[in-house]
């Protein structure tokens, strides 16, 4: 009777130890990947405050440089405002994508506040290249006003600096969307997915 009693103790200390083993495990597996996907977070954060800082430093550096290199014309005192306001809009972009970012929380919020989170920025980002079609070739022409010294508007290299400025631009930001965007959201959401199927 005692050697059943015995038995039942140990196995029920062994399975005990089993338990909390695969809790460890469990635990450990999840801070691993919540760990990875805050790297990915903290890079994305880190090239959104680039971008935030990237729009004032090319006003100033370019083309308030160039405004005064022209002598300030009614044509270029247009271009200024539009590329201005333009570049105000991308640093207003890469401040709330940034906070946005900032929002999420991978390892103390739960898996269903971090989806609805990344929903939110992929609609914001989705939102945000919509309108490219329209802030891309109003930004080039802006700059385009202000060089207008260098390449008058009548002139035939006018017009191919500006389509071909506008295409590349359009082009180059879906691209560079997929790669720093697309691909890291989504990375950041199957490891999400990862830590759901441990814990189901």
């Amino acid at each position: 009777m005692k050697t059943d009693e015995s038995l039942k103790s140990s196995w029920a200390k062994y399975n005990d130890r089993l338990d909390r083993m695969e809790s460890f495990n469990r635990e450990m597996l999840i801070r691993i990947i919540s760990k990875q996907k805050s790297g990915v977070l903290t890079d994305m954060k880190r090239r959104s405050l680039f971008g935030l800082l990237l729009s004032p430093i090319i006003f100033s550096v370019v083309i308030l440089p160039f405004a005064i290199q022209g002598g300030f014309t009614i044509i270029q005192i247009v271009g200024i405002i539009l590329s201005g306001l333009l570049l105000a809009y991308y640093a207003w972009h890469s401040f709330r994508y940034l906070r946005l970012l900032n929002s999420l929380n991978l390892e103390n919020d739960s898996l269903l506040e971090n989806k609805k989170k990344i929903i939110s920025i992929k609609k914001f980002v989705n939102q945000f290249h919509k309108n490219r079609i329209l802030s891309v070739p109003l930004l080039m022409l802006g700059v385009l006003l202000v060089i207008e010294y260098i390449f008058p508007l009548n002139t035939l290299i006018y017009v191919l600096i500006s389509v071909t400025s506008i295409v590349a631009l359009y082009f180059w930001g879906r691209h560079k969307a997929t790669l720093l965007f697309t691909n890291r959201i989504n990375e950041v959401e199957e490891g999400l997915n990862e830590i759901n199927q441990i814990i189901d």
